[in-house]
């Protein structure tokens, strides 16, 4: 198996403060090997804010946001919504990690997560981060104030495969500047930095209810985390590439295909790990892992479609499904189409970049040129700039529309007004 992409991201980034986003494995999708670290990895056995529209006893450790030393300048008012949904918003980008512990059930252990959030700030007092202690971003601000004095609207999402909370960092601070409330749980054991190899099957358990875990740590902080109280508990809009895509349909109700996944395993005769696990968690996977505080789904180029099948038509949310027809990872045939087929919201769309590849939904193509040049960074792919403002503003526009009943932007996602050749919408 080739090197994985984000290992090279990584030395590329510890030679020149660059690192870049997350990849999965290339692979053939549909039959997979369950032990292989690839995206498209299944606990299967036949696997190879916009401030104007605003438990079980987990811990959460949280860095407090340090408040500014200087008098803050009057950044003057807000411009008037309707904002250009292709631009950067007018709120300034806040940043901090926090953590969370809690015991996922099933799993009997403790694990704790570390959790980048982005939010709107009217300051720029804060210094610069470096995302993951590594990737220096400029024009984003560490633990400066909260811009916002009501409830935001939260945008929550999960990164791929092996990868880390800010490998779409074009699409986390856009949301921010928006005025949303960002939240990127790190998936522990399943990161760059950490992953754990071959990857166990109670992963596929773990990462929804991260989310939902982060979720409900983030609603109750205290009294006096700058954060508290706002986050919008009504509209909360998940998100997730590749991996984080099968994470997303997870949270957002689609149901396993448990009678199958049993079925295989009684064909292979039951004796490997997966099998076992799968027979041990059959009543956890039968219940399924919902969140029904996630009102919009939007996955970007999702794998994982055969642990759900036709089960996938129980998301009952809209979905805005992203994918590229290059896509050498989570190939259109296996994995985009048949997903699109199972989904049937009358809500539901499908933005398809017919020159996009499996990293055009990340940042790996502008920071480190030359990488992933066969799956999103090559010149035969849409430019990466390109398609992130296509990415953002589609998401944007249905995310309001759902939650906001915003009309500003309908025509696009009607179909009548366009941004680009390069994306092509799909409608039920």
């Amino acid at each position: 198996m080739s090197l994985h992409p984000m290992v090279v991201l990584l030395v590329c980034a510890l030679s020149a403060a660059a690192l870049t986003a997350c990849s999965d494995d290339p692979v053939e999708q549909g039959a997979a090997d369950p032990n292989n670290a690839a995206n498209n990895d299944a606990p299967d056995a036949n696997d190879d804010p916009d401030g104007d529209d605003p438990d079980d006893g987990g811990q959460t450790s949280s860095d407090a946001m340090d408040e500014p030393d200087l008098p803050e300048e009057d950044p003057g008012p807000l411009p008037e919504r309707p904002w250009d949904i292709t631009e950067r918003g007018f709120y300034e980008v806040g940043y901090r990690t926090i953590e969370v512990t809690y015991t996922p059930e099933g799993l009997g252990e403790p694990r704790t997560l570390r959790v980048p959030i982005w939010y709107p700030s009217r300051s720029k007092r804060g210094e610069s981060p470096k995302y993951m202690d590594i990737l220096p971003r400029e024009g984003v601000y560490e633990g400066v104030s909260v811009g916002i004095d009501a409830p935001a609207p939260v945008m929550v999402f999960s990164h791929g495969n092996q990868g880390f909370s800010e490998q779409s960092f074009f699409f986390t601070e856009y949301f921010a500047s928006h005025g949303w409330i960002v939240i990127a749980p790190g998936h522990t054991g399943n990161t760059l930095f950490d992953m754990i190899s071959p990857r166990p099957p109670w992963m596929f358990d773990a990462r929804p209810q991260d989310l939902t875990q982060t979720l409900d740590e983030l609603y109750n902080l205290p009294d006096d985390d700058p954060l508290a109280g706002l986050l919008s508990e009504e509209d909360v809009v998940i998100s997730g590439h590749s991996y984080g895509g099968y994470t997303t349909l997870a949270s957002a109700g689609a149901r396993y295909d448990v009678e199958g996944l049993l079925e295989e395993c009684e064909r292979r005769l039951g004796d490997d790990e997966q099998c076992t696990y799968i027979t041990q968690s059959q009543a956890r996977y039968e219940a399924g892992f919902a969140d029904e505080r996630f009102k919009v789904a939007i996955p970007m180029a999702p794998g994982n479609s055969s642990v759900f099948m036709d089960g996938i038509a129980q998301v009952d949310i809209p979905v805005l499904h992203m994918t590229g027809v290059m896509d050498q990872q989570v190939r259109k045939e296996s994995e985009g189409d048949p997903i699109w087929d199972w989904l049937d919201g009358a809500d539901d769309l499908r933005l398809q970049f017919p020159r996009g590849g499996h990293l055009t939904f990340t940042d790996s193509c502008t920071l480190v040129p030359g990488v992933g040049r066969d799956d999103g960074c090559g010149d035969d792919f849409v430019v990466a700039s390109e398609a992130h403002v296509i990415i953002n503003a589609y998401a944007m526009a249905f995310a309001r529309f759902h939650l906001f009943g915003d009309e500003d932007n309908a025509d696009l996602l009607s179909g009548q007004r366009t941004l680009s050749e390069e994306a092509v919408l799909l409608s039920k």
